[in-house]
């Protein structure tokens, strides 16, 4: 079994999305019960950016699919929201704003640079070695010249647990050059931090991938 199917697998039999992160206690800083992590910053940062009507949205490894459609009201268009995981899109529910997709091996269903947001939580800590390379190829192979990308992770100081990796903020930076990525909030526990990245890809630059 791969990383990336152990950590869903794993996450499928969570009442809780994070608590196979070291980081799991931060969740009780949230400000809204099952809206997600900074939901309210996430939310403000997506409307900041004034996408077109029919804005499209990617929420990468969705789960359940709690914080799809509103991630699709906050940009003003519509999400698809997929996960590797089959029992967790078929606990999703569909509504006019938001869709769900089953996506073996992390692929997404869709075409090169389609999205104006990326929204990828809690997922690329739980992700190692050639499946870490291919969720981030996907990830960048899809966001649209001049879209936002939002990451939302552990990091901290370099350290490796059973089944999830803290990485210090640089390493995200570096698994995405292209984007001007900005630490936009945190919280922090320990040596723990749980930390909102997010930032645009250069309208004018083409993003390998």
């Amino acid at each position: 079994m791969s990383d990336l199917d152990h950590y869903h697998q794993h996450h499928a039999n969570l009442a809780d999305p994070v608590a196979a992160c070291p980081g799991a206690q931060l969740a009780s800083q949230w400000s809204t019960p099952n809206a997600g992590p900074f939901a309210d910053r996430v939310d403000a940062l997506i409307a900041a950016c004034a996408f077109a009507p029919g804005a499209q949205v990617l929420d990468y490894g969705c789960g359940a699919g709690q914080e799809t459609d509103r991630l699709a009201r906050a940009a003003g268009g519509h999400a698809l929201g997929v996960d590797v995981s089959m029992p967790l899109i078929r606990e999703a529910t569909a509504t006019a704003h938001a869709k769900f997709a089953h996506a073996p091996n992390g692929v997404t269903p869709a075409a090169r640079h389609h999205f104006d947001v990326v929204h990828v939580s809690l997922v690329l800590g739980g992700l190692r070695g050639h499946n870490l390379d291919r969720a981030v190829a996907e990830l960048r192979r899809v966001l649209k010249p001049g879209g936002l990308l939002i990451v939302i992770d552990t990091t901290g100081d370099p350290a490796e647990q059973p089944r999830w990796t803290r990485r210090p903020d640089s390493a995200y930076h570096a698994m995405f050059p292209e984007v001007a990525f900005s630490t936009h909030a945190q919280f922090h526990r320990g040596n723990d931090h749980l930390t909102l990245l997010a930032g645009r890809r250069p309208a004018a630059a083409s993003m390998p991938g």
